[in-house]
């Protein structure tokens, strides 16, 4: 569960009225001296976000320059100036950028603020303010008006009138094939040369470099699209995804066209391309096994199964992951790999129809096992029994020897019925208690309801 997240103002009217101070067009210094003052009294309440903070440091620095330049001001006060000014720009841009650095390697700062909207300029000045010279003072000033702006129309106005998340657009995911590609022709190559596998290193260290900065991107891309306020995990594991939904396409880790099928499973046979490159997914993200699994399991439940070869890569992906992770991630291990698949045709398909056809993969995942081989075992088996519907005749015979079986059950022990269809007149069966009269019992027919003793007397 999310904990509730603090924020300095009481309302979103109060946000809305300092925004209003600081931008409205008839806005004089009195209105944004009152707008700092405000940003000042929630500073010693709470801890301002980033961007209030650097709000209330380049209004600052503005009403320092404006106040200065009515005094007429001499050296010593621009140099104060220029040091303010910057001091604010390198506050800004390194508090939007460091938290973004999410990779195991750090990316160009350039690359990020390309990302996030905020002009390559000012990563400039911070850089020069960092480094070099100051820069001048109109160009300090420039730069801190920009940054307002950038400020009002990233920060202010989305958190004031956040957008409708159906109104927002997909993040952009930077593409990931040609770096998968040059993997995995510089991967072949290393394997058929034994001398090459030296030569290599520094080139694989090169693309799990890119590769850890391309995760970093997608993060960035994730707080651009769903919110700047995300919390990490979800970052991380959204980024894994995509790098999941990258490496399922077929000519990555499922080759278009195998020898097998699902009767004769095994571990790809182009597992040691990629075994490299997964590890260290592995080793920098501990998620990234349970995460290949599950979209491993839910491409083969979703297969439709014209492709036998494609099914038995993906059930070898599957032996794979648990062999290499099984003993290290509770949720690689072999019976909570079957669980996951149990679990997800279930979902998929209540009527286990597919159990069948992934069998041969539950009895090797199982098949070290002796004690969960015969618990399986006999899952399955019930998974897959074929439900035998009676017929309408075989329902009907069955109502009637049910009815048949109350009655005699509610029939006294002594009472015996007697078949009736072919009588005799006048026999009698004392032990039924029901007899015929005949005519020699004084019987004679008349209407229904009358004595027959007193029918015909006048």
């Amino acid at each position: 569960m999310r904990l509730p997240r603090r924020v300095p103002w009481a309302s979103i009217a109060e946000l809305d009225e300092v925004c209003t101070w600081i931008y409205s067009d008839d806005a004089d210094d009195r209105l944004k001296r009152a707008a700092l003052n405000r940003l000042a009294a929630w500073r010693v309440s709470t801890a301002l976000p980033h961007a209030l903070e650097s709000t209330w440091l380049i209004l600052s620095a503005i009403l320092q320059d404006t106040e200065a330049s009515s005094a007429n001001p001499g050296v010593s006060s621009f140099v104060y100036l220029r040091q303010t000014y910057a001091l604010a720009i390198i506050r800004l841009v390194n508090g939007l950028v460091d938290p973004l650095q999410q990779g195991t390697y750090a990316r160009p700062i350039g690359a990020i603020a390309a990302q996030i909207g905020l002009p390559a300029w000012l990563v400039e000045i911070r850089h020069a303010a960092t480094h070099e010279d100051l820069p001048s003072l109109e160009t300090l000033r420039e730069a801190s008006s920009q940054a307002m702006v950038w400020l009002l129309h990233n920060y202010f106005l989305p958190t004031i009138s956040p957008l409708n998340p159906a109104d927002v657009s997909p993040p952009e995911i930077p593409p990931l094939s040609p770096l998968l590609k040059e993997y995995k022709a510089l991967l072949k190559i290393a394997t058929r040369d034994a001398s090459l596998k030296t030569r290599s290193k520094a080139d694989i260290l090169r693309l799990h470099r890119q590769l850890e900065r391309w995760l970093g991107e997608i993060k960035v891309a994730w707080g651009i699209g769903f919110g700047q306020h995300g919390y990490d995990d979800e970052k991380e594991r959204w980024a894994i995804d995509q790098l999941c939904f990258e490496l399922l396409n077929k000519g990555v880790l499922f080759l278009k066209r195998i020898e097998g099928d699902l009767s004769n499973l095994s571990i790809p046979p182009n597992a040691d391309l990629w075994e490299q490159m997964l590890l260290h997914v592995q080793s920098n993200h501990s998620t990234f096994g349970s995460q290949l699994l599950s979209h491993v399991v839910g491409r083969l439940i979703s297969s439709d199964g014209d492709d036998p070869s494609f099914d038995a890569c993906l059930s070898g992906w599957i032996l794979w992951i648990v062999q290499i992770w099984g003993e290290s991630q509770v949720e690689c291990t072999a019976e909570e790999t079957i669980a996951v698949i149990l679990a997800e045709v279930g979902r998929t398909d209540p009527d286990h129809l597919m159990v069948a056809r992934i069998r041969p993969l539950i009895q090797a995942l199982s098949a070290s096992d002796l004690e969960l081989q015969g618990k399986i075992e006999s899952l399955v088996q019930a998974l897959v029994a074929p439900v035998i519907q009676p017929s309408a005749e075989e329902l009907t015979l069955e109502m009637m020897e049910e009815r048949l079986a109350m009655l005699r059950s509610a029939t006294p022990s002594n009472a015996v019925m007697e078949d009736i269809r072919t009588p005799v007149h006048g026999a009698k069966n004392p032990a039924s208690g029901i007899r015929l009269l005949g005519e020699e019992d004084g019987w004679k027919p008349c209407p229904l309801g009358m004595d027959p003793r007193v029918f015909g007397r006048r």
